[in-house]
């Protein structure tokens, strides 16, 4: 995949780069797809920085994943249940 066909696919989802990192909203759960051959997937993508030749995907739990824009082979969007819940017992 190349870079201006992430940053299309983010600019369509109306995810906005700040400072070249585009932070994926609270209702998404992104997964990236990577890899020659055998595929592996980096899910809980939290944001993504564009790099020269590369991009960053951070997680929630804190991992960074460095990968060449061609051994990216999809980018997942889920929308999450953001259903606004009290606390306690119901």
């Amino acid at each position: 995949m190349k870079r201006e066909t992430v940053e299309k696919i983010l600019a369509a989802r109306k995810i906005k780069a700040k400072g070249g990192t585009y932070s994926i909203p609270d209702k998404e759960v992104v997964t990236l797809l990577a890899g020659r051959g055998r595929m592996s997937g980096i899910s809980g993508v939290i944001s993504l920085e564009l790099g020269d030749g590369y991009l960053v995907g951070k997680t929630k739990k804190g991992a960074e994943t460095y990968l060449e824009y061609e051994i990216v082979r999809a980018i997942s969007f889920e929308r999450k249940d953001v259903t606004d819940r009290a606390a306690g017992f119901v």
